[in-house]
């Protein structure tokens, strides 16, 4: 049987993701459960601008926030997001 964080975590990952628009290609190489490291080089090495941490089920996950490409700092539009697993 699965345990409900098994099931959780790549839904919330999965609706993240789409609530986020598909207008960025970076997005499509995201998986859930991707290393920390891995995530930030696809999202271009640069500093996430926030980063939100989870502790469910004895896993922690971290949320990385990043601006769509070409927005400056100041803008009002969606953030892309990326989730890894912490380990």
């Amino acid at each position: 049987m699965l345990s409900l964080v098994r099931l959780a975590v790549p839904l919330a990952v999965t609706l993240g993701l789409a609530a986020c628009g598909t207008s960025d290609a970076r997005l499509a190489k995201l998986t859930a459960g991707i290393p920390k490291d891995s995530a930030l080089k696809v999202m271009g090495g640069g500093k996430p601008s926030r980063i939100d941490s989870y502790l469910t089920g004895g896993h922690m996950i971290e949320a990385l926030y990043y601006r769509p490409p070409g927005e400056a700092v100041g803008g009002g539009g969606h953030r892309q997001r990326a989730r890894h697993s912490g380990g």
